[in-house]
């Protein structure tokens, strides 16, 4: 005489076997990227998006791992950067920053910038062109000049005891000095050239503007350089792009990369 089905023991399986899954589902489950469009693989619940191991870098890869799971994770625009500021740039750029001699290049994947804004400041020094800024009489389209232009826009206000000015600001320096201070436990943040702060402002405009990330709808004035007595600016309301007196206070926000 043949068994009948055993449903008490297939039901048992089906309750195994969905718990498998879901274990599964929840050790591989996405970590959060505050809304960005970056995402990974966790091995615990304790991968938090503002505590990744940004040390563990795969070059060229851009991969990083969560500081508290070993979980892989690649961060895009919109995600948390090591600092805690928003990523708004998350592709391989090339940038040029002062060494000793000759000008060296360094690779980075991210920026991101500080989440809010230094106290309004003007450019500075006008009157004076710096030599080898980025600008001239178009607003520059290629990333990547910032942090030697903050490099050389610091110096020479520190020559001529200069203080408060758009980049020293950005830079955090304190007085005339040119020794960077530190947000976020990271001490190279710059002001953004006109290129790398319109890509913050598209960022800001794709999330519906309004407050996000402390952003706001005046001018922001880039360390971008249009001759002798004017900077490039971006006003955020409108996304115009305009040539700012150096005596006129704009808004000023940090940025890094990394």
């Amino acid at each position: 005489m043949k068994e009948g089905i055993n449903f008490k023991n297939i039901l048992v399986g089906i309750v195994r076997i969905t718990a498998i899954i879901t274990v599964i589902a929840f050790a591989f489950t996405a970590c959060p990227g505050d809304g960005g469009s970056g995402g990974g693989s966790q091995t615990t619940s304790s991968c938090n998006a503002h505590n990744w191991g940004w040390a563990t870098y795969t070059s060229g890869s851009g991969l990083r791992e969560c500081r508290n799971s070993g979980c892989t994770v690649t961060a895009g625009v919109g995600d948390r950067g090591p600092a805690g500021g928003v990523i708004f740039i998350a592709r391989a750029i090339s940038i040029t920053l002062l060494a000793d001699s000759p000008l060296s290049d360094k690779q980075v994947n991210y920026y991101e910038a500080w989440t809010v804004n230094e106290t309004a400041s003007i450019w500075g020094d006008s009157g004076t062109q710096i030599s080898g800024l980025s600008g001239g009489g178009l607003p520059p389209t290629a990333l990547g000049s910032g942090l030697r232009d903050t490099q050389r826009i610091v110096a020479n206000m520190a020559g001529k005891s200069i203080t408060d000015t758009a980049a020293q600001r950005a830079r955090a320096v304190s007085g005339t000095g040119t020794t960077p201070g530190t947000r976020g436990g990271y001490n190279d943040w710059f002001l953004p050239d006109f290129a790398e702060l319109n890509e913050l402002w598209k960022l800001w405009d794709s999330k519906g503007r309004g407050s996000y990330e402390n952003l706001s709808t005046g001018n922001y004035i880039s360390s971008s350089q249009v001759g002798l007595t004017g900077a490039w600016a971006l006003t955020f309301s409108t996304g115009y792009r305009g040539d700012l007196s150096k005596n006129t206070a704009a808004n000023v926000r940090a940025v890094r990369a990394f």
